[in-house]
């Protein structure tokens, strides 16, 4: 099923193996399909709790080797 612009959806994605974040989300924008990748999206997260925040922001940190803001 092809997504659109602005469309609403539900994202499920892992930080750690343990537990999964669920979040609604809206469609911001759409990467055509090219050199064998599939069509991409970008979304906006719209109830991405505080703690959740928290978690995405050390996992970034933690990869890049910064220290969490």
């Amino acid at each position: 099923r092809k997504l659109i612009t602005g469309q609403g959806v539900v994202v499920t994605f892992y930080l750690s193996e343990d537990r999964p974040i669920v979040v609604r989300a809206a469609v911001r924008s759409i990467l055509p399909a090219s050199g064998g990748l599939p069509e991409r999206y970008g979304v906006e997260f719209l109830t991405l709790g505080f703690q959740f925040k928290r978690e995405i922001r050390n996992f970034v940190a933690s990869a890049s080797g910064t220290d969490a803001v």
